[in-house]
């Protein structure tokens, strides 16, 4: 039934649908999906019209990107409008899984960009209202993606008549490299180096911290039952190296929950069980890998009774 306006013609009443999440960016603020636009084709609508959510998004991280899907929020009362009526992508409702794409990573030794996808989303805007009478909408499009994050660090392992050497020669102690992808999340390897082994069976203390640097959030699993927790590991130890209580390989993977969604860090114990007669150099590799990482960002659209 048509509401009817009881008092001023003029009287407009404006009322907000859709909220954010607290944590989610706007737009993806690191390396991974971005969400580079998100804009409707008109502003105002008249009830019953329809109205077009163009979305574009882009893989600007140096991983590809996988199982991406796009939900759409904040428009209750709204019918989507299928492909045969305008729309060009289909919105994951729910259970109701919509459409997916892997996106390639830019090449920079190539010289390409990285992979992009650009939806529209048809809509028809709900009836009912009273004339005079306008509503508002925040649209969300929310961006679900899987992405990695592999970190290498480099460190040389020496004795100390070979530390002595250098230093007596003036010369300069190796220094540490690493090397990490462009992620959402980073992998940071902390140990200083080089080690100076006086003996086999020296431990030396390996700190890996997990880092949210993309703005969103993260997850073990595609839904907000896991959000804010994430798994690592590192590559099975080799070169002299061992270890009892780091997570060596995918399948002792440690489960960590971020603070407040941000950071944590865990500390191992890595052994070195040969003493090197020669600088001796080593790499230890440090994983996150086929984690959900969730950024959305939103629009205003009004509705006008007629």
């Amino acid at each position: 039934m048509r509401l009817h306006a009881l008092i001023l013609p003029i009287l407009a009443v404006m009322l907000v649908s859709g909220c954010t999440v607290p944590g989610l960016s706007s737009a993806g603020g690191g390396s991974g999906i971005t969400i580079e636009a998100l804009e409707t084709d008109f502003s105002q609508i008249f009830e019953g019209e329809n109205a077009q959510l163009q979305l574009k998004i882009s893989n600007t991280g140096s991983v590809d990107a996988k199982d991406v899907e796009v939900e759409i929020f904040g428009m209750e009362g709204w019918t989507w409008q299928d492909k045969a009526k305008g729309s060009t992508c289909k919105p994951t409702v729910g259970a109701t899984v919509g459409d997916k794409w892997n996106l390639l990573a830019p090449d920079e030794a190539r010289g390409t960009s990285g992979g992009s996808k650009s939806c529209i989303y048809n809509y028809k805007s709900p009836s009912g209202l009273a004339k005079g009478l306008s509503m508002s909408y925040n649209p969300i499009a929310r961006v679900r993606y899987k992405y990695n994050t592999n970190t290498i660090k480099s460190i040389t392992l020496l004795s100390s008549a070979e530390a002595r050497r250098i230093e007596q020669q003036g010369g300069a102690l190796p220094s540490e490299t690493v090397s990490t992808t462009k992620s959402p999340v980073s992998v940071d390897i902390a140990t200083k180096g080089p080690i100076r082994v006086f003996q086999a069976g020296l431990e030396f203390p390996l700190e890996i911290t997990i880092r949210n640097t993309g703005g969103g959030v993260v997850s073990t699993t595609k839904d907000s039952k896991n959000w804010n927790r994430i798994k690592v590991y590192i590559n099975k130890l080799s070169g002299g190296l061992s270890s009892t209580d780091c997570p060596e390989e995918l399948a002792k993977a440690r489960t960590m929950t971020l603070f407040k969604g941000q950071s944590n860090t865990i500390t191992c114990t890595v052994k070195v069980d040969t003493a090197p007669t020669v600088p001796k150099q080593v790499q230890i590799t440090a994983n996150a890998e086929d984690y959900y990482y969730f950024i959305e960002k939103s629009t205003r659209l009004t509705v006008t009774g007629i």
